[in-house]
């Protein structure tokens, strides 16, 4: 499957296909962006966000999350 990079040069990549799960997720209603650590809480919040996508890389080791910020 192909998904749109708004941050890169590169306009688009291909999502890994064999992790398990990520079909499952849907970002087109998503305008508000948490990243949340253990114990510390929240690092990131993002309000009004839009084009969130997630990319996994490494062979299920790597997540990246981009977004359109206000």
């Amino acid at each position: 499957m192909t998904y749109q990079n708004p941050l890169s040069k590169n306009p688009s990549y291909i999502m890994t296909d064999d992790v398990p799960g990520w079909e499952q997720f849907d970002f087109d209603d998503v305008t508000r962006v948490e990243v949340i650590t253990s114990p510390k809480g929240r690092k990131v919040v993002n309000y009004g966000t839009s084009r969130v996508t997630v990319s996994i890389q490494d062979e299920g080791r790597t997540l990246k999350l981009f977004y359109d910020e206000p």
